[in-house]
């Protein structure tokens, strides 16, 4: 990975390449917050997806979509370079303390620990499938197991 950064530094020093460039993502890599990027037949390792490169890293962080077209700055003269654009993502995650918020093909996830969005409303549907009321109106169970059937498509 190193010597295609040289090279490529090499090259946009000879070309006088601009500082930003388009490529396709080759691979993702979601422990380390980094990407692979093919830039005309040129591949950079590992550019950068957050400030730094840490595992378990906290903030705001958006995964391209492989083979998607995506913008690469470069930082400083060492190599190192960002994503700073996106044709297409793959997933966004934002971690604030123990709060994960994500969103992907999959679905939505919103969690503190070990409690979720989802499992907070299939306990309030479970709960309101047992309500019987006296006087009045008791639950509608057309409505109660629609609402389960979205909420397995919307959270996962």
């Amino acid at each position: 990975m190193k010597q295609s950064k040289q090279l490529y530094q090499a090259l946009k020093d000879i070309m006088q390449l601009p500082d930003t460039l388009v490529g396709s993502v080759v691979s993702v890599d979601k422990e380390n917050n980094t990407c692979d990027v093919d830039i005309s037949g040129i591949e950079i390792g590992e550019v950068r997806l957050q400030a730094v490169i840490k595992e378990d890293q906290k903030g705001f962080i958006i995964y391209p979509a492989i083979d998607s077209k995506v913008m690469v700055d470069q930082v400083n003269s060492k190599g190192v370079y960002r994503v700073s654009m996106y044709s297409e993502v793959e997933e966004v995650l934002l971690k604030i303390g123990d709060h994960v918020f994500s969103i992907n093909q999959s679905g939505i996830l919103f969690e503190k620990g070990e409690d979720n969005l989802k499992k907070l409303f299939e306990l309030i549907i479970d709960a309101m499938k047992q309500t019987m009321v006296l006087y009045g109106n008791n639950p509608s169970f057309l409505k109660l197991t629609q609402a389960e059937q979205i909420n397995e498509t919307l959270f996962r």
